[in-house]
């Protein structure tokens, strides 16, 4: 019996040793860098470029320019820019779902991807590179307005969840710096 409470103990002590050790390897995302500057002042010196995209998704670049802005610096005052953020976007749609008598898509499932390139104001060094890909699905009801309306609410969604996942990976990789 007191073998097992030793080899128990010895367990714990061996689990607290390496949690210790571990503990020093995690930072909070949105505590002081390792620079010592707040994460949130550098996110608001990322200055958001216009996008070049088709007419047909203007709408959506400029709500996803938008969106960004906000996310990163929604104190609305004026930041200096150290940073550049470019932006390219492409869209792809699919309706998975289609009615047997009418032959109508009655679903549609929007996939938007965005290439970024966050460097510095010089266009020197790059920052930050990647891209991020994100899904939303809306019904087409029969309704030609209800159906335009519903496309550009999931375009919107779309925005929102893209310009999300680009500021989440923009602040983990500067927290950082």
């Amino acid at each position: 019996m007191s073998s097992l409470n030793r080899r128990t103990l010895v367990r714990l002590g061996l689990v607290a040793t390496v949690s210790l050790g571990m503990a020093a390897c995690f930072r909070p995302l949105y505590g002081p860098t390792s620079s010592g500057k707040n994460l949130a002042d550098i996110l608001a010196s990322i200055d958001v470029e216009k996008m070049a995209v088709s007419y047909e998704q203007e709408e959506l670049a400029h709500e996803l320019r938008s969106e960004l802005i906000y996310l990163l610096n929604g104190s609305g005052m004026p930041a200096p820019k150290a940073y550049k953020l470019k932006l390219s976007y492409s869209q792809a749609s699919a309706s998975p779902m289609i009615d047997a008598e009418t032959g109508r898509a009655t679903t549609t499932t929007l996939t938007g991807t965005v290439n970024y390139t966050l460097t510095d104001f010089d266009n020197k060094v790059i920052s930050a590179q990647g891209r991020v890909q994100s899904m939303v699905t809306y019904e087409r009801p029969s309704q030609r307005f209800a159906s335009l309306r519903a496309n550009r609410d999931a375009q919107k969604r779309l925005a929102k969840e893209l310009a999300r996942h680009v500021k989440t990976r923009l602040a983990a990789k500067l927290s950082g710096s």
